[in-house]
């Protein structure tokens, strides 16, 4: 006894730093609720855009105080509190195997509950999968070829953001949105708020399922994915529709795992019908299966069927897709950093350049997986890859490769998607022109820089 006493004072004090780790995250978090329920700042476009309170932000609004600091120094607030939540999501991470597993899970259902409940986070995404949803079933426009600005009168219209784009979702997430409709604006709110929470805790479930089939402890790949803070934060706080493709494809890992290879093809194929981003992991579900000729074949199927259902339903233009892709917010992305630095615009050139090496990564780890490599990390290898080659990076993209991350073999993949979480917040969060430009005064490379730089490589 007093050999073994040492070992389990020093479990126990990990145990405890542990938890410490665990409910100060979840206390930053009710908190940065709090502030932003609290009055209309830009951490929640929607209040300031006139919604009424009561239905966008009960019941925090009724109960937060009210926080009056300067817009810099609420944008220095949320900037602080997601960077103190990171550090926590560190020591959890460091010290996973140490926690209990009913306060953990508890602690990321709490989470899902506390911004259920809050406003929309920084974006109004939420806002445009309704106004889309609308231009089809109330105005009987194709929400692929026309726009929110069509139907400026809509209830939605001084919500939504995106006013001259035509959706980029996929059909099947599309027609979703459309089963919401009768529920009316105010319904359909809560709706996909609460279908978005639902939708991330059957993906909680089912990162448990797939550690568990792959004989890994399942608690620390859930936490990995579900305590990041851009994924708290800005996901589950945005509610956005990432998680919506992440359930087929969750399903479809969990299914090749268990030998399932024709479902598991079958739902290779529904998810980039879910959303396009999809498709850069889809493929290696294929490399995985037992019966890699029998999901290929499943996949085409469902592929040609669901895409003939996508012209019937929608036609053969699809703009909106082109739109997303050309567009270009600001100087803060991994090419456009790297473009800058040698002294380069942002062009069709750096895009073709950007484009051709995505597709070289692809293919290389495409390769790689067909000669025996490990499938799961490939596709959160290409899921990163993704990411960072985004023109107009979101910080919950980080959610695109955590799940693969945290059930695949690679220490690599795990600690790059843990840099990936870094580059995104400093490159997307919604803050980086007040953090960078106004309190550091960063105002992205000059060319004149860059072109230096590229004369003395030369």
């Amino acid at each position: 006894m007093r050999v073994a006493r040492p070992a389990l004072d020093a479990e126990a004090l990990r145990q405890g730093v542990a938890l410490i780790a665990l409910y100060t995250f979840v206390g930053l978090a009710l908190g940065l609720v709090l502030v932003v329920a609290s009055r209309s700042t830009q951490l929640s476009p929607i209040l300031e855009k006139g919604g009424s309170p009561r239905w966008l932000a009960w019941p925090f609004h009724e109960i937060a105080p009210q926080v009056r600091v300067h817009l810099w120094r609420v944008a220095g607030l949320f900037t602080s509190v997601v960077a103190g939540m990171g550090a926590c999501y560190l020591i959890v991470l460091r010290l996973a195997r140490s926690l209990p597993t009913r306060p953990t899970l508890a602690a990321i259902g709490l989470l899902h509950v506390i911004f259920l409940l809050s406003p929309p986070f920084l974006l109004t995404d939420i806002f445009n999968y309704i106004n889309y949803a609308r231009l089809g079933v109330v105005h009987g426009l194709n929400p692929y070829t026309h726009f929110a600005a069509q139907r400026p009168l809509d209830p939605t219209y001084h919500l939504a953001t995106w006013h001259h784009l035509p959706t980029p979702y996929g059909p099947l997430y599309t027609l979703f949105t459309y089963a919401l409709v009768p529920l009316g604006v105010h319904a359909g709110y809560w709706a996909v708020k609460a279908l978005t929470m639902v939708t991330s805790l059957s993906c909680v479930w089912l990162v448990w399922r797939c550690a568990r089939e792959l004989g890994k402890p399942p608690l620390p790949a859930v936490v990995l994915v579900w305590l990041n803070p851009l994924v708290v934060v800005y996901g589950l706080g945005g509610f956005h529709n990432d998680f919506f493709w992440l359930l087929p494809m969750l399903v479809g890992v969990w299914l090749v795992l268990r030998g399932r290879s024709v479902a598991s093809g079958a739902l290779a194929a529904v998810t980039p019908f879910v959303k396009l981003a999809a498709g850069a992991s889809a493929p290696f579900l294929l490399l995985g299966a037992r019966r890699r000729g029998a999901a290929i074949v499943a996949a085409a199927i469902t592929g040609a069927v669901l895409l003939a259902g996508t012209f019937v339903a929608f036609g053969t233009r699809f703009p909106g897709y082109h739109d997303q892709l050309s567009v270009v917010v600001g100087p803060y992305s991994v090419p456009t950093d790297i473009a800058s630095l040698f002294g380069a615009s942002v062009g069709p050139g750096v895009r073709h350049v950007t484009s051709a090496i995505m597709i070289a990564v692809l293919v290389f780890l495409l390769v790689r997986t067909w000669r025996g490599a490990d499938w799961i990390s490939s596709a959160g290898w290409a899921a990163a890859a993704l990411a960072l080659a985004q023109f107009e990076p979101m910080p919950w993209y980080v959610v695109w490769s955590l799940p693969f991350a945290a059930l695949g073999r690679s220490r690599a993949l795990r600690a790059a998607v843990l840099v990936l979480t870094v580059v995104l917040f400093l490159h997307a969060t919604p803050q980086q022109s007040l953090l960078l430009t106004h309190d550091l005064g960063i105002h992205g490379t000059p060319l004149d820089a860059g072109r230096a730089t590229r004369a003395l490589l030369h």
